[in-house]
């Protein structure tokens, strides 16, 4: 998307709404990454978790 700031009275508006655009799409894909590590971290723990204990007794105690 491209616009012609030389004959847009907004432009400055435009551009701005552009800017936090891709600030928040930033954003947004770095909470993405984190939470994909989370997924991984909590993964590699349960598993640890299942070998140590084993996968049917996991988790029966909360239960």
């Amino acid at each position: 998307m491209t616009f012609n700031f030389m004959n847009d009275p907004d432009a400055k508006e435009k551009l701005a709404c552009l800017s936090s655009k891709h600030a928040v799409k930033e954003m947004i894909g770095q909470f993405e990454k984190k939470n994909l590590w989370y997924d991984m971290q909590i993964r590699e723990l349960e598993s640890e978790l299942d070998n140590l204990f084993g996968p049917e007794n996991f988790g029966n105690e909360a239960n």
